[in-house]
């Protein structure tokens, strides 16, 4: 199965993504994804897919839930 997300984007007034919603909160703190990967160690291509909310790329599923705390964490 896949992991989806949707909540409701009180800004913006319609449904957002779990991707979405990530990337919003990287930015709005001003943190590209570069610096993010460096600081997490996670790889580049794994977090662009994890904003396109593109969790199929994953060969590895377990790695999906370690990915997504380490950029939460990253954030605060």
């Amino acid at each position: 199965g896949s992991i989806f997300f949707v909540r409701e984007n009180k800004v913006r007034g319609f449904p957002e993504t779990l991707g979405q919603y990530l990337k919003r909160e990287r930015e709005s703190r001003s943190v590209s994804l570069e610096e993010m990967s460096r600081g997490t160690r996670i790889g580049l291509p794994f977090l662009e897919a994890i904003e396109r909310d593109d969790f199929e790329s994953f060969s590895q599923r377990e790695f999906i839930l370690v990915f997504l705390k380490g950029y939460a964490r990253y954030l605060g």
